[in-house]
Parts: C-alpha cells; sequence; structure tokens
C-alpha cells in the first residue's frame, strides 16, 4: 500500500535529443603515485526516445586542455614508484596518447634489494599503541627478517609528530609521509578499532568503516570540510597509493596468538593438513534463485583458482540445506583458501537455508588446525565497528582463520563478483600475490564508476582485509630449497656464498629467491639469486655470531638458520658510534641546510689481530644533500683486538633545497693494508622550516598627495616556523600585478625563527593604494638559507566566523565538533576555544589552527561534564575572523564498571543488540535488560523469567541505559533506535 506507481517522463519519452546529450563527459583528475589522471566517461550507444532509435559511435575524438594543477598529488619515494602511471597510457610516436588495457604497477617486490637493506626504507609499518608495541616486535623482525624491513609505529608518537583533526586523519597524514619520504608499500593497523582507529565514510544514507582511507594518500576525503567523509562531493581520489590491513586485537595475548598463526602459515611448520594451503572450500548459498550462488563461483571464481587445487564445493540445495554442522565441519577442516557467496550480518553467516547460520560463538568453537584466508560476499559480516562476523574469525583461540575479507557494509554480490574475480585472477594470474596488494589493486578497473554516490561506492570501499597485509597467497603446490653456504676469501675479501635450488631430485637451481643475512642492530643485507641460484655477500671484516640467514620466494617455504660470520684472517672491525660537532650554522644541535659540521667515527677492532698503522678510515660522498670536504683518515697507531679509535674530524657541509625532514645516509669504509675493507653506514636526521603566516597587521595613512597617488598601506606581518628546523635570513618580498597598486618597500628581513617560534618584522611592507583595499591582489614569498620558499596571498578582508556548529559525544574519543567552513577565503585553518564556565574567560586548545578542516575532536575532556566552544577562521594572512556563536556541548556518560555487558550470543539469541543489568526491585538480585534488532525490547529476572517486553519499536535498538529520567524515585531504561539509511532516529524512555 506504500508503493507508488512511477509514470514515465514524455518530456524525456517523446524528445528527439540524443540521451545521453553528449557522448564523452569529462568526470575530473585525480591522482596515482603522485601523477595526475583524467577520467572520461563515454558512451559507445546513445537513444533517441522520439524515434525509438540507437546511435552507436564508432569513433570517438576527445580534445583537452591542460593547465597546472591547484595541488599536486603525494609523491612517492622510490623512483619506480613515480614510473608506474605511465605504464597505464601508451604514447604513440605521432604525440598522441591511446588508451591500451588497463595497466597495472609493478609488483611491490619488483625493487632493488640494496635499497631495501639501505636503512633509508621503511616498506612495511605497523601502527599500533605503547602498551601493544613490545607484543608485535616478534612479527616486524620476522618481516625484516624475510627481506621486507618493518617498523613499529605507536599512535601516542604519531600524535605528537604529526597534526590532523582526530588520530585517523594524524595517522593518514604520518602514512603519507612515510610513503613519500620512507617507501612505504605496506601498512598493518595493529589493533580493533577501539585501539586504532578506522575512518567512518558516507555515501547517500549510508556510514560504514572503510580502511581504504588509509590507502588512497591523495587529497583529504573531506573536500567540503563537514564531519562527513568519503562522500562524492569530497573528491576522493581512490587510487591506493599503499597497501593497508588490519589485526582487530585488543590486548597482548591477542596479538600473540594472531602472530603464531601468521608464522605457521607463512612457514608452512607442522601442517596437519597435507592439502594445506593448495585446497580451497566453497559456500554457495541461494541469493535470489536456486543455485545462483554457485553459478557465480563456477563462472567467475573457480576459473582463476590454479587448476591442480583439491576443490570442495558445498551448496545449499545439495549439501548444507538447513543444518549448520555441514558448514561447521568444513570450517574444521584446513582449507588454504575459502570462498563463500551469502547472507549475513555483523554477528552471523548463513551458508545455505534457514537454520544453518553460524554465528559468532561457533567460530570461537572452531578447532581448524591449519588457518587459511576466508573471502566473504555478504553484507556486513566484516562491520569492525562491532565485535563481527569476521573478527571472531580472526581472533579464534584454537581454530578459525589467518585473514578474512569482507564487507562493513553492503555486498552486491552480481556486481561485487567482478573485483573479487579480479582478486583471484591478480594473486593466481599476475603476479600480485601479497594479500592487500592484490586486494587494492583489484578494485582499480572499478575507479570510473565512483563519480556518483551509490553501490558502487560502498563495493570499492566497504571491503575491508583483517590480516597480514605482506602475507603471501599460495598459489601453487609449495616446494623446498635445498641450500648450501660457505664463507670463502679472495686476495682482498671474505664472502659468503649461499647456492639455492630445489630440494627434489633434480636440484635445479632458483632465480630470484631473496637471501637476507641479518642480526638485529648490527648487519642487515638483501641478494637475489642468479641464474645459478648463487648470491655472494661481501663480508670482509665482520666478526658475529647468530646471525639469521633467511631464503624466500613465492610457493616455496621459506628456509632459516642461523650461522656464525668469522673471519678467516683474524681481520674483524666494526663501527660502533659517530657524533657531529657544529662549525657553521645556528648552534642548536641538529643538521639543518646549509650548516657545516666536523664528523668524527669511532671503530673498534673486533677481530684477533691488530689492525696496522696506515689503515685507511674513508667516508664517502653519494649525496647531493651533504658534501664532505675531506674524505680519507689513516690510523696513527696499530689498533689492537678489542680496542677502539676515533678518528676525524671529516668536514661536512649539508646541502640546501631540502625540501622536508629527510634522512640522510653517509657510507663509510675501514679498509686495512692488505686491501680488506669493512663497509658501514651512518645515518642522521635533517630537519627543515617551515613558515606560516601566523597573522598581520596594517594601517593606513592618509598623506596629502593620496588624492593623485592613493592612501599608504602599511603591513607586518607575523610569522611563525611550524617545521622542525630553524629559518635563519628571512627575506620577504612583496609582489603585485595589479594597476590600483604601487609597492613602495616591497622587502622585509628578519634574521631567524627557531621552531614554534612566532616574530613579527620590524619593518612593515609599504604599498600605495587607489581602490577598494579588500580588491586588491597582492603575494608575498617568504625565502631562507635552506633554498625552501612559502607563498601566500596577502588579504585585507577577515573570513567569515565558521557558522553551523554542532556536536556529538564519543565515549571513547571525546567531543566531536562540526562546523560549515568559509569556502571563499584562502583558509590556513581554525581556533577552537573552550571554558567549563560562561563565567570565565574561554583557552585556546590548539596550538596552530586545525588545518583546513570543518571538523575537530577535543579528546582533552572530563565525562560528564559540560563545555562551551567559540570557533575561529584563521587565512592563509594570518587575518582571523571574529568569533563564531558559543557552543554548548557536554560529554559522555562516564562508562559504569562492567557496562555494558557484552554475552554470549547463544545464550540469548541471534537477535541481542546489548544487555544491561540493574537491580530495579531492590531484591539484590540484578535484572537483564535485552535489547534488539526489529525493536525488541525484553526484561528478565535473574532466573530467566520474562518480566517485561515491548515489540514494534522503530528501528534495532541499541545497548539500553538506566537512569532517573523523570525525576521521580523510579529508574527507567533509556534507549534509541535506528536503521540505516534513514533520516530520523529515535530514543524511547
Amino acid at each position: 500500500s506504500d508503493q507508488k506507481t512511477i509514470r514515465p517522463d514524455f518530456s524525456i519519452y517523446e524528445s528527439s535529443t540524443p540521451y545521453p546529450q553528449t557522448a564523452v563527459k569529462f568526470l575530473g583528475v585525480q591522482h596515482f603515485n603522485g601523477k595526475p589522471i583524467a577520467h572520461f566517461a563515454v558512451w559507445p550507444i546513445q537513444y533517441v526516445p522520439s524515434q525509438k532509435k540507437l546511435l552507436f559511435n564508432r569513433h570517438l575524438e576527445i580534445d583537452y586542455t591542460t593547465e597546472t594543477a591547484e595541488r599536486q598529488g603525494v609523491q612517492p619515494y622510490l623512483p619506480s614508484d613515480q614510473a608506474v602511471v605511465t605504464s597505464l597510457i601508451r604514447q604513440q610516436n605521432t604525440g598522441n596518447h591511446i588508451q591500451t588495457k588497463f595497466a597495472l604497477p609493478d609488483p611491490t617486490d619488483a625493487i632493488d634489494p640494496e635499497l631495501l637493506a639501505s636503512g633509508l626504507i621503511d616498506r612495511y609499518v605497523i601502527i599500533t599503541t605503547d602498551a601493544l608495541k613490545t607484543s608485535f616486535e616478534a612479527l616486524a623482525d620476522w618481516k625484516t627478517q624475510r627481506g621486507v624491513p618493518t617498523v613499529i609505529r605507536t599512535l601516542e608518537w604519531i600524535r605528537q609528530n604529526f597534526n590532523g583533526v582526530d588520530d585517523a586523519e594524524r595517522m593518514r597524514n604520518f602514512i603519507r609521509w612515510s610513503y613519500h619520504k620512507r617507501g612505504t608499500r605496506y601498512v598493518l593497523l595493529g589493533g580493533d578499532t577501539e585501539v586504532i582507529p578506522t575512518r567512518m565514510i558516507f555515501t547517500g544514507k549510508f556510514s560504514f568503516a572503510a580502511d581504504y582511507y588509509f590507502a588512497d594518500l591523495d587529497g583529504s576525503w573531506n573536500a567540503n570540510q563537514n564531519d562527513l567523509f568519503g562522500q562524492a562531493k569530497d573528491e576522493v581520489e581512490s587510487y591506493p597509493e599503499v597497501y593497508v590491513a588490519r589485526i582487530p586485537v585488543s590486548n597482548a595475548q591477542e596479538v600473540m596468538r594472531f602472530t603464531q598463526k601468521l608464522f605457521h602459515y607463512e612457514k608452512l611448520d607442522s601442517l596437519q593438513n597435507p592439502d594445506f594451503p593448495t585446497n580451497v572450500l566453497y559456500f554457495a548459498a541461494n541469493l535470489q534463485k536456486v543455485n545462483d550462488g554457485r553459478d557465480l563461483i563456477t563462472k567467475n571464481i573457480d576459473p582463476m583458482i590454479n587448476p591442480s587445487f583439491k576443490r570442495t564445493m558445498l551448496t545449499q540445495s545439495a549439501n548444507i540445506g538447513s543444518d549448520v554442522n555441514v558448514a561447521l565441519n568444513a570450517l574444521n577442516q584446513s582449507y588454504g583458501l575459502i570462498f563463500s557467496e551469502g547472507h549475513g550480518i555483523y554477528y552471523t553467516y548463513r551458508p545455505g537455508a534457514p537454520g544453518s547460520d553460524l554465528y559468532n560463538y561457533h567460530l570461537a568453537e572452531l578447532t581448524t588446525p591449519d588457518a587459511g584466508i576466508w573471502y566473504m560476499a555478504s553484507c556486513y559480516t566484516n562491520d569492525i565497528t562491532k565485535r563481527c562476523f569476521g573478527e571472531d574469525y580472526i581472533l579464534s583461540q584454537k581454530g578459525g582463520g589467518v585473514s578474512y575479507i569482507g564487507n562493513s557494509s553492503w555486498e552486491y554480490p552480481f556486481s561485487g563478483v567482478y573485483l573479487e574475480k579480479e582478486f583471484f585472477n591478480l594473486a593466481f594470474n599476475k603476479g600480485y600475490y601479497h594479500l592487500s596488494e592484490a586486494h587494492y589493486l583489484s578494485r582499480l578497473p572499478y575507479l570510473g564508476y565512483l563519480n556518483f554516490e551509490g553501490p558502487s561506492r560502498i563495493i570499492v570501499f566497504s571491503t575491508i582485509v583483517l590480516g597480514d597485509p605482506e602475507m603471501p597467497v599460495w598459489t601453487a603446490s609449495v616446494k623446498n630449497f635445498k641450500v648450501n653456504h660457505q664463507l670463502a676469501t679472495d686476495r682482498t675479501k671474505q664472502l659468503l656464498e649461499v647456492n639455492v635450488t630445489v630440494d627434489d631430485s633434480l636440484h635445479s637451481p632458483v632465480e630470484q629467491a631473496v637471501v637476507v643475512l641479518y642480526k638485529k642492530g648490527a648487519i642487515y643485507k638483501i641478494q637475489r639469486t642468479d641464474a645459478l641460484g648463487t648470491v655472494k655477500f661481501d663480508v670482509t671484516g665482520i666478526n658475529l655470531t647468530d646471525v639469521h640467514l633467511t631464503v624466500s620466494k613465492h610457493n616455496f617455504r621459506p628456509w632459516e638458520d642461523q650461522i656464525d660470520l668469522t673471519p678467516d684472517n683474524g681481520f674483524a672491525a666494526r663501527l660502533t658510534g659517530f657524533r657531529f660537532e657544529q662549525t657553521q650554522g645556528n648552534g642548536n644541535n641538529q643538521a639543518e641546510p646549509g650548516e657545516q659540521f666536523n664528523l668524527y667515527l669511532t671503530w673498534e677492532n673486533t677481530g684477533s689481530i691488530p689492525i696496522r698503522q696506515e689503515a685507511a678510515i674513508t667516508a664517502k660522498n653519494q649525496s647531493p644533500f651533504y658534501r664532505l670536504n675531506n674524505t680519507n683518515f689513516y690510523l696513527e697507531n696499530d689498533l689492537q683486538p678489542g680496542d677502539s679509535v676515533t678518528v676525524g674530524p671529516f668536514q661536512c657541509t649539508i646541502g640546501t633545497n631540502i625540501p622536508a625532514d629527510t634522512t640522510l645516509a653517509i657510507p663509510v669504509e675501514l679498509t686495512n693494508l692488505a686491501d680488506q675493507t669493512v663497509s658501514e653506514k651512518i645515518e642522521f636526521n635533517v630537519f627543515v622550516p617551515r613558515l606560516i603566516i601566523a597573522r598581520q597587521s596594517w594601517e593606513t595613512i592618509v598623506t596629502g598627495d593620496s588624492t593623485s597617488k592613493g592612501n599608504e598601506i602599511r603591513i607586518t606581518p607575523t610569522i611563525q616556523n611550524v617545521g622542525h628546523g630553524m629559518a635563519t635570513d628571512i627575506q620577504a618580498q612583496l609582489f603585485s600585478n595589479d594597476s590600483l597598486l604601487e609597492i613602495v618597500n616591497g622587502s622585509l628581513n628578519m634574521n631567524a625563527l627557531a621552531p614554534n617560534e612566532n616574530k613579527s618584522f620590524d619593518n612593515a611592507f609599504v604599498v600605495r593604494n587607489r581602490g577598494n583595499l579588500e580588491e586588491r591582489q597582492l603575494q608575498v614569498i617568504f625565502h631562507d638559507h635552506s633554498g625552501l620558499q612559502w607563498t601566500f596571498p596577502v588579504e585585507f578582508k577577515d573570513p567569515n566566523p565558521p557558522s553551523g556548529l554542532l556536536f556529538r559525544t564519543d565515549n571513547e574519543r571525546g567531543i566531536l565538533l562540526s562546523w560549515a567552513p568559509d569556502s571563499e577565503a584562502h583558509i590556513l585553518g581554525y581556533n577552537i576555544f573552550r571554558t567549563e564556565n560562561l563565567q570565565k574567560p574561554f583557552t585556546k586548545i590548539t596550538p596552530q589552527p586545525v588545518p583546513l578542516a570543518g571538523y575537530f575532536i577535543d579528546s582533552q575532556i572530563q565525562n560528564g561534564q559540560t563545555y562551551y566552544y567559540t570557533i575561529q577562521t584563521v587565512d592563509s594572512s594570518g587575518n582571523a575572523s571574529d568569533f563564531s556563536d558559543t557552543l554548548r556541548a557536554w560529554s559522555a556518560l562516564p562508562y559504569q564498571n562492567g557496562f555494558p555487558i557484552r554475552p554470549n550470543v547463544k545464550a540469548i539469541g541471534s537477535e541481542v543488540s546489548g544487555v544491561t543489568c540493574f537491580d530495579f526491585d531492590g531484591d539484590g538480585k540484578k535484572e537483564l535488560i535485552a535489547s534488539g534488532g526489529n525493536g525488541q525490547l525484553h526484561v528478565y529476572d535473574d532466573q530467566g523469567n520474562l518480566l517485561f517486553h515491548t515489540e514494534g519499536l522503530q528501528g534495532d535498538l541499541t545497548y539500553p541505559a538506566v537512569g532517573n529520567v523523570v525525576g521521580n524515585a523510579q529508574k527507567e531504561i533509556v534507549i534509541s533506535s535506528f536503521k540505516e539509511g534513514q533520516d530520523e532516529n529515535n530514543i524511547y524512555v
């Protein structure tokens, strides 16, 4: 009865205008690995309604004009990453460009191993908390040992070093920096969303968690600067620069349990099932008609899988029916891969007919011997904002899996299957076998469909990877290595020669195997085997025990051993330290552009024979960002075994035009009289300034000739250094092409500005103005000794204060403020002010303006308190607006001890959303309040007897609370409801 018929619009159906009116539409420019890509929608077919005629466009020609970009995409660190986009377009000799089939970037393994071992690359980054950092060290060490240099960065450290409106944006800004400066490709979010946040994004009336936010690093995902991220109008670029996954852990025990599963999967030790990991399990429910789930799998997924894999297909019609035990028994077997088509919600998945439902508690009871990867095509089973089905599969204590890929929102099986097909195609047939690499690259063919709100955005963004981003998908029968290694000596070098063959009757050499020498803090060398399966490491002068020697290659079981590197002739040395002494610069004891230092190196004789007088100590010039004026010193005396010596000074000058904080490495060597050389390197950080206009003051001077020449305007800028390096010899230059302006004094100078310092120039710019001052166009350029420069417009009109201030509370994060930003001015950011009492003055709580956002989270608050806020807009000239209207806000009530109680779903029923205990009648025994989906609220006594219930409340109910709402002697139950996609939700008392 609520349905209405939509009649044809005769203005369209009788029109003689083709639909669509144009065969080509420009969709905008997006960035990938720092390069711009223009997107066009092309309609080969148009329809003329009045004639009922189809037009087929056999040939389309696009004319386009380029212009200077308003903003640049994030730039990658590695040249190989910078070049990948050029493979997307093939250029003809005529200069024209034609689009071929969408090409892919090189696999992440295609990187120079010497660069990986240089100490300048953080290929894999784990983001977790201080509390969990130690628990992740075993994983970081294993990845590094396998040739993937890995670092751990904590949320607490990120908060101290990167700005953002909230922790999610701070994390993303760090990942941008790490991609740009440290060559990062893999990011592991080490914690559940209460530990390491996700980003909630919005499309249409739907919101969902999207870890994709941390993979696509261009733009802000919030171009309109409100508190709704990821909308079509937010100009989301969508191209993934890094590959992200999450481990939904909350404590050290869960980290250890997952790490053990991952090691078991990657090392393939003590396998219980001889078919693992080269076997696949399919669950196929009836989605809309009989066997349509099966048909999706057999037509799209199964052809991508290696034909030698052992297959098991369980369908609703032929195998599962309404029996939950069919799926449970299969999950307790060991499968390398599982793929499912079916229905689900965050706490359950239905592989067959009603009655076959698997719930979270089933996953806790699994006893799977060998943990594999489950790819789930089902709604909401990976809604990581809740304790969802996918999380419990990963965290199952005695079984479950090592990875789960699924949706945090809706799944559209008949469209999404093409992305799922591409995932398996990439992993099995294209060489992109790392888990998150295959996942994110499988999105690329679909990105042209994301310019409008709707299912396409949900399909691409809501699929979340739980597991390890770099872990391999095993795609063929796993082979074993046979490894031989020996130390050999030629005239001047000691070499470790490693030979790798297949451990079978043929012993064929293994080419391109990754061989790693690693001892934490002592040695890190990576090579790939040649056509003969051989690598040779120069280990001259190295005297170490218990060094990890690791060999790995896709579809081979990793090989590990510990070896001793002992010099056969007794010669060994190591660099134990270095120090800088500044000879020219600002004296703040850190390296900055243009400064000069004396460098001293300390070497220890770790061998058994003396290193003779006249042995050479060398430092090398290998970067444009530093210069060594002298590169050699010689030992003045013999260096006895166990003794150390400090040599120097090497005179080092830091270069200029270093665009951002960076790490420099200087290779150093010790060569004895027998021409045997020990090679080491030193690394140090270089810090650069970054200037902004903090504020500006100006005054108008009316002169005697103002009628003819205009009024004289004196402009005094105050600048702030928001970088980590000191700015010295600061020059400011004013420019204008405005015919109504005359620059009288356009140059200012300042000696120095320390990090976080702000200071006004001693003098003022002077201009003559013959028009409306607010309409004048001026620019100022600042530059300093480092060679950097910063350009800002000079505005004479204060920006508008923010309007539309709103707030909402969040127990974990604090008070979330949002406002409508000023879209007309060149905005630097927003100053946030707060007070707890309107009788007291407001205090500024943001040291620097919150950049380019209409969104801020105040986490430095107490629960259960009222706060008042006002906000200023600050433009890039440092002008501050009037204060906004005052917003009264309050924080969430503090958590009560033991609230909320999350019972085992099996004990209550599948429709339970939350449970609260409270003693209503004062008998010392608490009653149980259970809320659920479809508007159900039940109250039970301590024996499980139903005391009260109500049905039919609108929406799905959340966790109930108890409080004195009315003000009388009785307590009331308070509960809110929601329905995904509805604008209006409810609160019931």
